[in-house]
């Protein structure tokens, strides 16, 4: 009769190490308890033939990254429990005798047989074919317990469209495989499936195909300030953005926006993104009627619309507080409200151009100017002070 007995594994992760008990290998009665260096199972294998039972004293130890378990041993074999049979990994196996390591052997236990479903992931799921980088297409193989596969495969990519049926070859080498796919129509949906060895599939996967160059989009601008004020921003989202025959463009497709108008001429780029393109736009610094274009390809214009930006500044005053101090201010806007603290004044000396002023800004929509300093080194008469598009020209002689 078999005489069984009871062990306790413990199964520690790698990277418990820290809480392994402290243990030193040394021989145990000059002999090897494993006949094998190095063992390889398939998983859901139960069994692990390896041990050399001498002893009923001995306890074995398995270090992996799976968990604990409690594993029975009968005769020369130890029982793999069910929660560690199914799982994939790589493991050292350790005989103990009193907190000392007798032998050890590596165990790996490897994937089953590739089965079932392909795991998909496409993307971008709208690609230019015409001088296309392709799309990305990642398969993940998998055994019948959901371990992944790390062999060579072959796998059959298919497409399916209004236009036909295509197909292209890619070999899976790793647990995980990216192939680039070139789907063989321009302007098509087509449905892109994987076939494998040994019933392998994939779910349809729609992949939209584009001549690349946007021909037509909406412009959506959800708030700006039509003020002409370069510190301002706005956002515009381009959306519904599709080619000539009415597909939406790859994922990835440059556009560009121009702002033209008043002498000026701005230019911003952005790529396609979930279908839509989002730009960060300045305002522009002068007043006046601006036309917003967006471009594809280069030159091809997608959509167009116009814009209007009024002067920053409605309101300029001054007035002296002392003979050489100049206060200028209140500075409001069209709300007349006062315009925003740090605002640049600009001043200048018409007649006294090889003396250059320091930069001054408002504060609560004022700024002080204090000349006594300037009347030392030129004989000025007049002050150019301007904010935004407002410019006042003050008679700033010295006084007698």
């Amino acid at each position: 009769m078999n005489t069984r007995h009871i062990y306790i594994i413990t199964l520690l992760a790698l990277s418990w190490q820290g809480c392994m008990p402290t243990i030193e290998s040394m021989p145990y009665q000059g002999n090897d308890l494993f006949s094998l260096d190095d063992l390889e199972v398939i998983a859901g294998q139960s069994t692990l033939p390896i041990i050399d039972q001498r002893s009923n004293d001995l306890t074995y130890l398995l270090s992996g990254i799976q968990g604990i378990a409690t594993l029975e041993s009968i005769d020369s074999t130890l029982l793999l429990p069910k929660s560690l049979r199914y799982k994939a990994g790589v493991y050292q196996v350790y005989a103990i005798h009193e907190n000392t390591i007798i032998d050890q052997i590596n165990l790996t236990i490897k994937a089953n047989e590739p089965h079932g479903q392909i795991l998909t992931y496409l993307g971008p799921k709208t690609t230019a074919f015409e001088d296309s980088p392709g799309t990305m297409l990642t398969s993940i193989v998998t055994d019948t317990f959901n371990n992944m596969i790390d062999l060579p495969i072959d796998f059959t990519y298919t497409f399916l469209g209004k236009r036909g049926v295509g197909k292209q070859q890619e070999r899976h080498d790793h647990e995980y495989f990216t192939a680039k796919l070139f789907p063989p129509y321009n302007n098509d949906k087509v449905l892109v499936g994987i076939n494998g060895p040994n019933h392998l599939y994939s779910s349809e996967l729609p992949l939209e195909g584009s001549s690349g160059c946007a021909t037509a989009a909406r412009v959506d601008i959800p708030l700006y300030y039509p003020l002409a004020d370069g510190r301002q921003q706005f956002v515009v989202e381009v959306n519904a953005i599709t080619d000539r025959e009415g597909f939406e463009v790859a994922e990835g497709t440059l556009l560009s926006i121009i702002i033209a108008g008043n002498q000026s001429v701005e230019k911003y780029e952005s790529l396609v993104t979930n279908g839509s393109a989002v730009f960060a736009i300045e305002n522009p610094k002068l007043s006046g009627t601006y036309t917003l274009s967006v471009y594809s390809c280069g030159n091809v214009i997608v959509a167009a619309k116009p814009l209007t930006f009024e002067q920053v500044t409605t309101s300029l005053q001054y007035d002296w507080i002392s003979k050489d101090k100049l206060r200028i201010g209140p500075v409001t806007n069209n709300l007349n409200q006062s315009l925003p603290n740090g605002s640049p004044v600009e001043v200048s000396l018409p007649n006294c151009s090889k003396y250059s002023l320091p930069p001054i800004s408002l504060y609560d929509g004022f700024a002080t100017l204090n000349l006594n300093d300037i009347y030392t080194r030129c004989e000025i008469t007049m002050l150019s002070v301007t904010v935004g598009e407002r410019t006042l020209m003050i008679n700033a002689k010295k006084p007698l």
